[in-house]
C-alpha cells in the first residue's frame, strides 16, 4: 500500500505495511463531497483503522461525520450516552472511568467491541477531547493481518470454529446506566451470544479472527482445555510485534476503526493525576459470519 493523494487534497499516509493509516488534507468537521467520502471509506476498509489530526470535534461534529458512513447505534448497555442531547455519543473520562481489566492477567485490556451482542456495531469513530501532558496512547491489532499468517492446518481448524462470548464482570457497572436501563437490543444479563472463530467481512471479503480476550469464553465443542490452550495460541499470534501498532494522539485527533476487523486497548502511559477525555460515537454492524456453513449462528448459546 503506498501514499495516494486526490484531487481533494486528502491524502493518506500508511502507518506499517500490514494496517493503520493516517489521513490529512480535509476538515472532517465540514460537509464532504461524495467522492471524499467514498476515498474515506475505502481508506477505512483497506487500513481497518484511520487518523484524522487536529481535527478538534465537538459531539455534534463527531456525531454527523459518523453518520456519513452508515446508521448509528446506541451505546453499549454498559456505558451510558453523554447526554440527553447526544444519545448516540459515549465519553471516557479517565477521572471517573473505573478500572475495566484485571491488571495482570495474560492479554490485558484487549477487546473488540460489544462482542457481547448479536450485531456488535461495524465501526466506531473515537474523538480525542482532551490528553494528559505524556502519554495516553491507544494500541491497535489487526486481526486480519492475524488470520492472513497464520499456517493452513491452524485455518482449516479454525475456520469451522463457533466461540461462545458474554459482557461477563462488566455487566456489574450496568448499575451507573441512566434510569433509562439497557439500550436498544444490548444485553447485560449475562445471556452468552455465539459468532465464528473466523468471520468472512461483510463489505471486504476478507477473513478475520473474531475472538478477543475481554469477551470470549470458549469455543464449542472443545474440552475445556483444549478451548483454552486455542484461545491463548490465537491471542499470543494476533498480539505479535507486526500485527500491531501503537498510536500516540495528538489534541484533536480523530481515529475511525472497523471493529470486525481491529482489536484495541488503552494504555495506562499517563500520569493517573492528569485527564484524558475521549468521546465514541459507533456505526450499527450485522451478525458475523464464518466462512463454512453453520458457522453463523441464529440465536444465543443455551
Amino acid at each position: 500500500m503506498t501514499s495516494t493523494a486526490l484531487r481533494t487534497q486528502l491524502e493518506i499516509r500508511p502507518l506499517v505495511a500490514s494496517f493503520g493509516a493516517e489521513i490529512t488534507g480535509v476538515d472532517i468537521s465540514q460537509p464532504l463531497s461524495p467522492e471524499t467520502i467514498a476515498a474515506i471509506r475505502r481508506a477505512w476498509l483497506d487500513y481497518q483503522v484511520v487518523f484524522f489530526p487536529e481535527q478538534h470535534l465537538g459531539p455534534d461534529e463527531q456525531t454527523a461525520f459518523t453518520a456519513r458512513f452508515g446508521e448509528l447505534t446506541a451505546p453499549s448497555a454498559i456505558l451510558a450516552p453523554l447526554d440527553d442531547k447526544h444519545q448516540k455519543v459515549v465519553e471516557f473520562d479517565s477521572r471517573r472511568q473505573p478500572e475495566e481489566y484485571a491488571k495482570g492477567t495474560r492479554h490485558h485490556g484487549w477487546h473488540v467491541d460489544i462482542t457481547f451482542q448479536a450485531t456488535p456495531p461495524a465501526g466506531s469513530v473515537f474523538n480525542v477531547v482532551q490528553l494528559p501532558k505524556v502519554g495516553g496512547a491507544t494500541l491497535f491489532a489487526s486481526a486480519q493481518a492475524a488470520y492472513d499468517i497464520l499456517s493452513e492446518p491452524i485455518k482449516r481448524l479454525i475456520d469451522g470454529l463457533v466461540a461462545v462470548h458474554d459482557v461477563g464482570d462488566l455487566a456489574q457497572r450496568s448499575a451507573t446506566i441512566s434510569a433509562t436501563g439497557v439500550w436498544e437490543d444490548q444485553q447485560v444479563d449475562g445471556r452468552s451470544i455465539e459468532h465464528p472463530v473466523v468471520a468472512v467481512h461483510p463489505e471486504t471479503g476478507r477473513k478475520g479472527l473474531y475472538v478477543n480476550p475481554q469477551f470470549t469464553r470458549y469455543i464449542k465443542g472443545l474440552a475445556p482445555l483444549e478451548s483454552a490452550a486455542l484461545l491463548d495460541l490465537l491471542y499470543d499470534h494476533t498480539l505479535q510485534p507486526e500485527n500491531v501498532i501503537q498510536y500516540r494522539w495528538k489534541q484533536g485527533g480523530v481515529g475511525f476503526w472497523d471493529n470486525r476487523a481491529i482489536w484495541h486497548r488503552r494504555v495506562a502511559d499517563f500520569d493517573p493525576d492528569e485527564t484524558r477525555i475521549v468521546h465514541r460515537v459507533q456505526l450499527r454492524g450485522t451478525r458475523p459470519v464464518g466462512p463454512a456453513a453453520g458457522t453463523a449462528t441464529p440465536g444465543g448459546a443455551p
